[in-house]
């Protein structure tokens, strides 16, 4: 079964938009007629989804299923796992980021460093292009939470907060490979440990049930794309006015790179918390 979009009422006894069977044998329902009224929407008033999702495919499926049967049977495995996947000092922000200053400093020609400064833009945009294509796509449910898998949920992971986000494509895995290629294109041995880690990372949250395979693919190729597509554009002069500034005033440069490459290494975290919270002074103010 290949992945396609649906726009269709849910199927009788199930919140799955498939008839009762095999996921790889279901079929869409139909929708309720005068000739047919049992078709279409169950009399159980099921939750309804997103009026258009993306159904995954059987390599999602598959891949999931099959991680999630180590789920759930080790406290150790699965604080294991999510510490790669939630912490930043594990699944590779900080560590990255980390390995592009060890490149900056070991390697000060200019067009090293203009490469490192377009390259870190490039990423950050990826990064925020996946979460504004989370919003546009259509609505991918995480696998922990779609009623047709029925997940284990791993030990410790108990909360709903991701069960409203689009989980595709991932902005995790747009973030982390485009690091890991800004590393490649100037430094193989680094490049190829940070590939290496960015895969270990991301394959974490599918064994958690944050993200299908293919999200996880689709972010990567985000990433590495926006990394090759800033390496060949023309160079904005801001950049060289970084390298002035570098020069010139090194104690606030590195203090404000400081900051920067913190928040790129934690996904902004701290900004996106306090955004929500001005949304919520400014929604509800009292």
């Amino acid at each position: 079964m290949q992945g396609f979009f649906i726009d269709t009422e849910w199927c009788e006894a199930s919140t799955s938009p498939y008839r009762s069977g095999p996921l790889t044998q279901g079929v869409p329902c139909a929708p309720a007629t005068g000739d047919n009224p049992a078709a279409g929407r169950s009399a159980t008033n099921h939750p309804r989804p997103p009026k258009v999702m993306a159904i995954p495919n059987d390599f999602d499926f598959t891949i999931v299923l099959f991680l999630n049967k180590f789920v759930g049977k080790s406290r150790l495995l699965d604080g294991s796992v999510e510490l790669i996947s939630d912490t930043p000092l594990f699944n590779g922000g900080i560590l990255f980021m980390a390995f592009l200053w060890l490149i900056w400093f070991r390697d000060k020609r200019e067009d090293s460093r203009i490469r490192l400064c377009t390259g870190a833009v490039a990423a950050v945009l990826a990064g925020v292009l996946s979460r504004i294509l989370q919003r546009l796509l259509p609505f991918h449910v995480r696998p922990l939470y779609s009623a047709d898998l029925k997940l284990t949920y791993p030990i410790g992971v108990e909360s709903p907060a991701l069960s409203h986000w689009n989980s595709f494509p991932s902005d995790h895995a747009s973030l982390g490979f485009a690091l890991a290629t800004l590393i490649w294109i100037n430094d193989r041995r680094l490049g190829a440990f940070a590939f290496f880690w960015a895969a270990i990372t991301n394959s974490a949250r599918i064994y958690l049930g944050y993200h299908y395979p293919t999200d996880i693919l689709g972010g990567a190729a985000l990433g590495i794309f926006m990394i090759i597509l800033f390496q060949r554009l023309p160079l904005p002069p801001v950049v060289y006015r970084l390298l002035v500034w570098e020069r010139c005033a090194p104690p606030s440069f590195y203090a404000v790179a400081f900051i920067a490459s913190y928040l790129a290494g934690t996904l902004f975290g701290d900004v996106r918390i306090i955004a929500h919270l001005i949304v919520q002074l400014l929604v509800f103010p009292h």
